[in-house]
């Protein structure tokens, strides 16, 4: 193994999936790097360690999704930049040299996107106080 256990902020395990949630504050947003291979995007990694996973536990869905801090990210076009990036085909190509082109886009099936922490405690009309640093 090149690299150390993925460490994601929360993983949701059931019967049948495998979810990991990456949540961000303040970062800059999802890291880019690790010592030995500087290219390897963070959600990606997440997302290569859940579809093994899953595959390893025999369980048939898996998902990545990124949580971030929606004044942070809307106040610096470098933070919505990175979020776009991870779509981009060549951070794809870069993060996940080992995966054939095919079984990258079957990976990226499996991004849920981002959302914000602000949406999901107004979606589930959480208590605001959640989000105080």
């Amino acid at each position: 193994r090149f690299e150390g256990p993925t460490r994601v902020d929360c993983a949701l395990i059931t019967a049948s999936a495998v979810i990991f949630i990456e949540g961000k504050r303040t970062e800059m947003g999802a890291s880019k790097e690790i010592v030995w291979y500087p290219d390897r995007n963070q959600v990606l990694r997440n997302l290569d360690c859940a579809a093994e996973w899953a595959r390893q536990t025999g369980r048939p869905n898996y998902f990545v999704i990124l949580v971030v801090e929606k004044p942070v990210v809307e106040a610096d076009p470098m933070r919505q930049q990175e979020i776009r990036d991870i779509l981009k085909p060549e951070v794809l190509a870069a993060s996940l040299p080992h995966r054939a082109p095919d079984e990258r886009s079957e990976l990226l099936r499996h991004y849920l996107g981002h959302t914000t922490w602000q949406d999901l405690v107004e979606k589930f009309k959480l208590p605001e106080p959640l989000l105080e640093k």
